[in-house]
């Protein structure tokens, strides 16, 4: 039960999308739903990954710059 809590928990936060995000059209709530939902199960899998290494773990606004800057392609030559 402790994942569901952990998942609950970051769908909450203000890096949400789809509270970020408000549209009329319920498909583009529903995508932007699937796609926070996505991103929320990456970073604990991240996480959990991570920590079975003894890597140190990334917050979740460094993940999620960490994956921005991935999808983008983009080199950032700063320390995370």
């Amino acid at each position: 039960m402790g994942g569901v809590d952990v998942h609950d928990q970051l769908r909450l936060q203000r890096y949400s999308l789809q509270r970020a995000l408000k549209y009329k059209k319920y498909y583009k709530s529903l995508f932007f739903g699937f796609l926070d939902l996505a991103i929320v199960n990456a970073f604990i899998v991240f996480n959990a990954r991570c920590e079975a290494d003894g890597a140190k773990k990334l917050s979740h606004v460094k993940f999620l710059k960490q994956l921005h800057l991935e999808l983008a392609q983009l080199q950032d030559n700063r320390e995370l």
